[in-house]
């Protein structure tokens, strides 16, 4: 992959992960969801930093 390509993929992936982080925060009162949530969280920052991003 391109170097411009991975940070496309790379950008689109962190705000794919900062709305996955606000989803969790919103949903504190409901566990299911909160924790659906920070596990997407966590597999999207496993793969931005797999892209080496930050």
């Amino acid at each position: 992959m391109d170097n411009q390509k991975n940070a496309q993929v790379s950008d689109s992936l962190q705000g794919a992960h900062s709305l996955a982080v606000l989803l969790a925060r919103a949903s504190e009162d409901d566990l299911p969801t909160n924790h659906a949530a920070l596990k997407i969280a966590q597999i999207l920052q496993k793969n931005i930093n797999a892209l080496g991003g930050q």
